[in-house]
This record gives structure tokens, sequence and C-alpha cells, in this order.
């Protein structure tokens, strides 16, 4: 049909038969050429995610259109892989650093600590913020206490005479938010020469009584508190482990560690008084005496100043005295007075504390008795 159309456009028929002869061709050429294609495409991405090189093939590279043939990528070459070296000891003794990622094996052997002379204390050390603590209440020179002193005397050794059993009582006065009020305080001190018992209470009406009170044992070294505690409607109280060298609080606050000559706030003044009475020479005015002191709720350094001597008027009659004060250590600390009479001991006749704003609480001795 499509050579007799030729014919009539008026095209020889032998002409019009070698062209359709050569449409037929083009067509199959054609058609072979799509397949091939149709198979490329089926080939390439049967494996997505593989990665692969194109090249031509060899018997196609005459064709209309090339065929694609994938290969696989040649592998990397992998770096040679050295032997680890083993591990070398490296003398601890060399001051060239250890190389890196080897072992090194380091020896230490411990130093014993030559004994101190018969006597002699030795300071201990402090957890961080905290000055080292002296011996058992041993003065120290005033720069290691930080407060400008006329004359310091320190002292490595500590003779010590505990006071006589006592009850001392006292009148007091203070003054709070303006207002003066009166309450009567006592100290009672008994002791069997093996365990000691101290108690401090200070009592006004229709306000209540607060007593604090120190149980312990005595040794070579003076004081060795048990227990101490602080009760004022409820009670709070520090437990001295000695078995495990600290100290817990009933308070829930964190343990402190048992520093040789620890104190309480309230064995700490007995153990001035057997100081004092053990050498009064050794501990002159301008002398500062550092103690490591627990509370109901944590440990605190206390910094005490000898001020000198006294004669006090007061409602038990004259009493001889030596004055020291508490040195405040932070801006809203109180100050503490002491008065400490030889004729009870060195046992305090008067004890005055005041606060940063001037709020202050005055016990002077008006009468002693055996306990």
């Amino acid at each position: 049909m499509f050579a007799g159309q030729l014919t009539s456009w008026g095209i020889p028929k032998r002409v019009a038969l070698w062209l359709l002869l050569g449409v037929v061709i083009a067509h199959l050429v054609a058609l072979d050429v799509v397949g091939k294609a149709v198979v490329v495409s089926k080939t390439v991405f049967t494996k997505p995610f593989v990665t692969r090189a194109v090249a031509l093939s060899r018997t196609e590279e005459s064709a209309p259109v090339a065929a694609v043939a994938a290969q696989p990528a040649p592998p990397k070459p992998r770096p040679a892989t050295r032997p680890k070296p083993a591990a070398q000891p490296v003398d601890a003794t060399s001051s060239s650093p250890a190389p890196i990622g080897q072992m090194v094996n380091v020896t230490v052997e411990p130093e014993t600590p030559e004994a101190p002379p018969k006597g002699v204390e030795v300071a201990q050390a402090t957890p961080e913020g905290l000055p080292a603590p002296a011996a058992p209440g041993v003065a120290v020179p005033a720069a290691e206490a930080n407060a400008p002193v006329a004359s310091s005397v320190p002292v490595t050794q500590v003779s010590l005479a505990l006071p006589g059993s006592l009850r001392l009582k006292y009148n007091a006065e203070g003054q709070k938010d303006n207002l003066t009020y009166r309450a009567s305080a006592e100290i009672l001190w008994q002791h069997d020469g093996s365990q000691y018992e101290a108690r401090m209470e200070v009592s006004a009406f229709l306000v209540g009584a607060r007593t604090r009170t120190s149980t312990g044992k005595i040794g070579p070294e003076g004081l060795l508190p048990d227990r101490f505690s602080d009760k004022f409607r409820s009670e709070q109280a520090a437990h001295f482990e000695r078995d495990k060298n600290k100290v817990t609080f009933s308070a829930n606050t964190p343990d402190a560690p048992l520093l040789v000559g620890l104190q309480d706030q309230l064995s700490v003044v007995i153990q001035l008084a057997s100081m004092l009475g053990g050498n009064p020479n050794k501990y002159p005015a301008g002398t500062d005496i550092v103690f490591e002191t627990v509370g109901p709720r944590s440990p605190e350094t206390w910094v005490i100043r000898v001020v000198g001597e006294e004669l006090l008027n007061l409602p038990g009659g004259q009493a001889p005295s030596l004055k020291l004060t508490r040195l405040p250590r932070r801006e809203y600390d109180q100050t503490t007075d002491l008065w400490l009479a030889p004729q009870f001991g060195y046992l305090p006749v008067r004890i005055k504390i005041t606060d940063k704003n001037g709020d202050f609480v005055d016990q002077q001795w008006r009468v002693a008795e055996p306990p």
C-alpha cells in the first residue's frame, strides 16, 4: 500500500520498493537499540545502594549507542599494620615523661615519719579552708591567727591542771532588740579523774531554759568529749566517734573529721581553764590561742586572745581574773568575753556574749558551791 501511494505521486515503482525496504530496515535497527537501552537501565538500577564504575563494552564500541557495563569499584588498599610495642616499665625517678600509650609501673614506698619527742604535740592536717590546728589549745603567733596583737608566745608543750568539781551560779542580764531582761545561769563541772560532765544553763521567766551539756573522758591531753548537746525546746547533738575518727550530728549535717585536741563549745572553756591552771606564765597578754571546736551542727575554729588581768566587783564579791576574748572570724560572728578566776581553778566568773547588732547577755558570778 505504501509503494502504491508512492507510484501515485509519480515515483517509479522500483524506487518506491527500495525506499520501502529502507524504512523497514530502519525500524528494525531502532527496535534493537531500544531493547538494548531497556536492558542496560534494568542492569544499572537492580542494586540502587551499590556504587559501580561505568565503562563502554569492547564489543559495542562501534555501535550507534554504546552499551554500558557495570563493574565493581576496586577495594581501597589497607595501610600496613604495625605490631603494638610491648608494655615497658618506666623508671619512676626519671624526669622525662612516659611515652604515650605505654603502661607505667611505679612503686612508691611510704615514708615512716620520725616519732616526735616525748611530750611534744604535733599539728595535724585540717580540711581545706581551716588553719592548721595547734596541739590541744596551743598558743600560736598572732600572724597565724590573722589578727594583730601586742605579743605572742608559741607553745609546743601543754601542761594541764583540771579544776576541781564545782557549781558556779550567776546573775544574768541581757538586751534583745532594745529590751532589757534578767535571767539566772549556772555552770556545773564535775569529774572523777577519768570521766567528766559539764553543763551550762541559762533560764528566764516565761522564756524557758537553754542547756548545753558536754560529757566524755579525761586523758593526758585533757578533755576528750564523747557527746555535746544544745537544748532549747528541742535538742541537737554532736557525737564524737573516735573509733571512726569523725564527728556526726543529729541535725543530719555533714560529718566532721575528729582532729587531735578537738573540743566542743562547752568543753573548750574547761580545757582553757586546765591550760591556764597548768602554766599561766605561758599565756601572757596578747597571746592568741587557736582551738578547733564543734557545735551542735558543724565544726568551727575559735581564736581566743589573752587580754590581761582585771579585778572584778561581782555579786559574789571581788574576783581577780584573767580576761580573754573569742575573736569573731566572720562579719556577723558573736564576740565572747571570758573572765577566768584563779581562785576557782580558772573557771569563768563572768561571761559576756555580744552580737554584731549590740544585743548581749552578761553572766556575773554570785555564788560557788559543791556540785
